[in-house]
């Protein structure tokens, strides 16, 4: 236990990454009414001499990620050709390309979406790394099926603040992976200017700079 308001601070700035108000209750330092400021939510809670610091009011988890959306271009027509022939290529591919290819770069697989996937990876280079991968071994898997039945996919991704909760992933910083995996060329991926900024010289890889971009639903391009 911390034995100074000094300690009692720098102990939940550590562990909360919070602020801390001490507001004194008593004579003795280990009766403190304490009050935690984090974001605009506030909280009190009685600090007890054999007690942690808990929280006691729901605080939105946040934190920053390189979010890989991928989208299969024309599913629904696809899928009216061949369901179960979609469906089972579409299985093949995340077990032999997608999922070994996410584990290579470190991400993690936080859901599929029926037509597509979301990654979350702790770094940009590694995301597009990861991208790239799988969009030019696409190509050789895809290359001996009909122009009519390939499986083709648009990735989009983005370095930006997330909200989790458990295992899932909100935010704008998925939102705009999303949107700039729907302008994507098919085959191809499209990144925001975070991601850029944080590749730039480290990956041999050519840019094309299309300007600021307008998408629906994101105030700012």
């Amino acid at each position: 236990m911390p034995n100074s308001k000094a300690d009692l601070k720098q102990a939940l700035d550590l562990r909360y990454n919070a602020h801390l108000i001490v507001f004194d209750a008593g004579d003795r330092f280990s009766h403190k009414v304490v009050g935690c400021r984090y974001d605009n939510n506030y909280i009190c809670n009685l600090i007890e001499p054999t007690q942690e610091v808990y929280l006691t009011q729901n605080i939105v988890n946040r934190r920053l990620a390189a979010i890989l959306a991928a989208d299969m271009v024309g599913y629904s027509r696809l899928m009216q050709l061949d369901e179960a022939g979609v469906v089972a290529r579409q299985s093949d591919c995340l077990k032999e390309l997608v999922l070994p290819a996410i584990k290579e770069f470190g991400g993690r697989l936080v859901k599929t979406t029926g037509d597509g996937y979301l990654v979350e990876f702790h770094s940009a280079v590694d995301a597009v790394s990861c991208g790239v991968k799988i969009q030019r071994e696409m190509v050789g898997r895809e290359q001996d099926v009909p122009v009519d039945q390939k499986h083709v996919y648009r990735i989009g991704i983005n370095v930006g603040e997330i909200i989790y909760d458990g295992d899932d992933i909100f935010g704008d910083g998925v939102n705009v992976a999303a949107r700039l995996e729907a302008l994507a060329d098919p085959g191809g991926i499209h990144i925001s200017q975070p991601v850029f900024d944080n590749v730039k010289g480290k990956l041999d890889l050519g840019f094309a700079n299309l300007g600021a971009q307008q998408v629906k639903n994101i105030a700012q391009p």
